[in-house]
């Protein structure tokens, strides 16, 4: 919009966004009634933000001098994650072991210190019982380690019962957590009209 009080100059904001994003999967049979489930992605987002003060009148611009104006924002994402699992339909007890990895980095002007990164590494596991046809017992286990935070232990268990063909009793319960993201734990931008940082110190939210 044209600056007050006469309209004659403007700031304009060129955006430009660059995305790679990419993920390679396995899923396999291994025989002796185990299978294989495989992924590892790549992700890299980065945004060139400039900013140009304008003259309305003769439409020559120059790259504004203010303070966060000009940004570069970078963010990469390593991730993988695999299972072997086990379906043998006459076995009483089937199970699966796992893990998964995340690595965020994050780069520019509205990163505390200008770089930041998080690293998540877990390992799960549950395992499918059925002492007759009619009921499964599935307990699950998760535990993950961050380099950012502290990441609490989260089991589960679900039961199934066939009461008959029309009804079904279903029970689980789970512990699970809400993890801060990289943004909310080191976003910093302080301006003349903006003092927004973010709190290191934040833990993961329970539920």
């Amino acid at each position: 919009y044209p600056l007050a009080p006469y309209g004659e100059n403007a700031f304009d904001d060129y955006i430009r966004t660059i995305r790679f994003d990419n993920a390679f999967f396995i899923n396999g049979d291994l025989g002796n009634n185990k299978y294989l489930y495989f992924q590892a992605a790549y992700n890299n987002y980065k945004q060139i933000r400039s900013t140009y003060y304008k003259d309305l009148t003769t439409l020559d611009q120059v790259l504004s001098t203010n303070s966060g104006d000009q940004d570069t924002t970078r963010d990469k994402l390593l991730s993988s994650r695999a299972t072997i699992s086990t379906k043998n339909a006459e076995s009483k007890i089937n199970g699966e072991l796992g893990y998964d990895i995340n690595v965020e980095t994050a780069y520019g002007s509205m990163i505390k210190d200008g770089y930041q990164q998080m690293g998540d590494y877990a390992l799960f596991s549950s395992v499918e019982y059925k002492p007759i046809d009619k009921l499964t017992i599935r307990p699950g286990v998760r535990y993950a380690y961050n380099t950012l935070y502290k990441a609490p232990l989260t089991p589960s268990i679900n039961i199934r019962y066939n009461i008959n063909k029309r009804y079904i009793f279903r029970f689980s319960y789970a512990y699970g957590f809400r993890a801060p993201s990289l943004q909310e734990l080191y976003f910093y931008f302080v301006e003349i009209n903006h003092d927004v940082i973010g709190n290191s110190e934040l833990k993961a939210e329970r539920s």
